[in-house]
């Protein structure tokens, strides 16, 4: 879990930015992010050098698919 997440209990551990930087650049296979995902976060998530993020929580809200179907492309892109 790289962030607090709803889908965790509290208290449950997380990694941060930099927990995540030091396994996806440490690793040989691809990294997927999870935990607390967000549009305002992804792209320093990519960032850290994961291959990609997983986005339960994102998809549960009231935002518009395609909205965040193009934020996440946009994180990718940076």
């Amino acid at each position: 879990t790289v962030f607090p997440s709803r889908s965790k209990g509290a208290g449950h551990p997380v990694a941060g930015l930099e927990g995540l930087r030091q396994v996806a650049t440490t690793v040989r296979v691809p990294v997927v992010a999870i935990g607390g995902i967000s549009l305002e976060n992804a792209a320093s998530t990519l960032a850290t050098g994961a291959a990609g993020v997983a986005a339960i929580d994102l998809f549960r809200g009231n935002i518009p698919l395609g909205t965040i179907v193009s934020g996440l492309r946009r994180s990718f892109d940076t």
